[in-house]
């Protein structure tokens, strides 16, 4: 065997061996079971303690807990406007006019016809001669016509003037002096307060009805708006399942994109009694009133409502991507003795961040975590859980974040 050839078999003999040892090292990596991991390949999170919270949340639109759409209560030429956006005005306050010309010669020509059938009414009692009963009944009859068409011409042309049936701030006037107004009368929408009634909308006008949405304020209906700004609420819609754990009263915080930084605290007034389908998900309205609202809120921005549903504090608690299962059924993945096991635990409030764990672990416990992260409740007090990664190129007792 010359030299070339010893070299060739010394080369594939070597391949073999490697080939072997790769094949033995991918069974094993295969097969091996998960509790023999190597712990510098986990990701882990120490169970920590402090406070767990479940919320629910939704969007919705900055809005007056009271407002009315007003419109003179009859046709005619706009003689004059009396008020602009931004004003504050009182309840009874002349807000604009109308042409009253005719309105007031068809007053005086109805007190005229009254005061002919009174003065004739009232011969019938003075002459010398009994009057039939019929006369008297007729004579009553035009009397009583003419107070009729009086009481009617007195009300067109009060119809002439727009007042205002509760006071709060102009929010729109869709009309000037020389145009035209047709006369539909005002719509408004009660106050529900925090008690989660349906709202008293008696002082929004007579002819007002309480649609009780702040969302389905119209600033181009009406010829005057009006809102009642130093009462805001939030109108959202809440999915089914999240509108089931909200009572009235409930604390809520909110937060609004167009003013960054900056948060509101409030309360769950009314919750809708029925719900609306809308993409396959049945949504329930409910009004959030602001306690203190923040500078700069205008009506018609957008809020994000957040309610805390479930309280647990001072519980032990592990990042609710740690678990696996649910209700008897749960357990997570505990870090002993350089292998992850397996352990069966009971929880309490749950949320897509944290959840409780009300046995099975202890602070200070390492759990097994999953690569992803998710989130919407809230964990405070027990500081934010320290993820240690040990791997290759990772020094000892660094701390790192997930």
């Amino acid at each position: 065997m010359n030299k070339r050839t010893r070299r060739l078999v010394i080369v594939n003999a070597s391949l073999a061996v490697l080939l072997v040892v790769a094949a033995a090292g991918g069974y094993l990596l295969l097969f091996r079971d998960d509790g023999d991991a190597d712990a510098s390949d986990l990701r882990t999170v120490a169970v920590a303690r402090g406070t767990v919270e479940a919320t629910v949340s939704a969007s919705g639109t900055v809005g007056p807990s009271r407002s009315a759409n007003v419109d003179f209560g009859t046709s005619g030429t706009v003689e004059k406007v009396r008020v602009k956006a931004g004003d504050e005005v009182a309840e009874g306050d002349v807000l604009a006019r109308l042409d009253d010309t005719a309105a007031q010669q068809a007053l005086t020509a109805a007190e005229s016809k009254l005061t002919a059938a009174e003065e004739a009414r009232a011969e019938l009692d003075d002459s010398d001669q009994d009057p039939s009963d019929s006369q008297v009944a007729s004579a009553q009859a035009n009397v009583d016509m003419a107070e009729a068409e009086v009481s009617q011409a007195q009300a067109d042309l009060d119809a002439t003037k727009l007042t205002a049936p509760m006071s709060g701030t102009v929010l729109a006037v869709n009309g000037t002096a020389g145009s035209s107004a047709s006369g539909s009368g005002s719509s408004g929408s009660g106050d529900t307060g925090d008690s989660g009634d349906t709202g008293d909308t008696g002082d929004t006008g007579d002819t007002g009805n309480g649609s009780g949405s702040s969302g389905d304020l119209d600033l181009e209906s009406g010829f005057v708006v009006l809102g009642d700004l130093d009462h805001l609420v939030v109108d959202a819609s809440f999915a089914e399942a999240d509108t089931a754990k909200l009572k009235t009263k409930q604390n809520a915080t909110l937060t609004f994109p167009a003013l960054p930084d900056t948060e509101s605290s409030g309360k769950v007034g009314s919750i809708g009694l029925t719900g609306s389908n809308e993409d396959g998900v049945t949504r329930y309205d409910v009004r959030v009133s602001l306690t203190k609202p923040p500078k700069g809120l205008k009506v018609g921005q957008t809020a994000t409502i957040s309610v805390v549903t479930q309280r647990a504090t001072d519980v032990v608690y592990v990042p609710t991507i740690a678990l696996q299962g649910s209700g008897d059924q749960a357990s997570v993945n505990v870090l002993r003795d350089g292998r992850s096991v397996s352990t069966p635990v009971t929880t309490g409030v749950k949320g897509d961040t944290f959840t409780e764990i009300s046995s099975g672990l202890s602070e200070g416990d390492k759990v097994v975590l999953a690569d992803s992260t998710g989130g919407s409740s809230q964990q405070t007090g027990g500081g934010e859980p320290q993820v240690r990664r040990v791997g290759p190129g990772d020094k000892p007792g660094v701390v790192q974040k997930p």
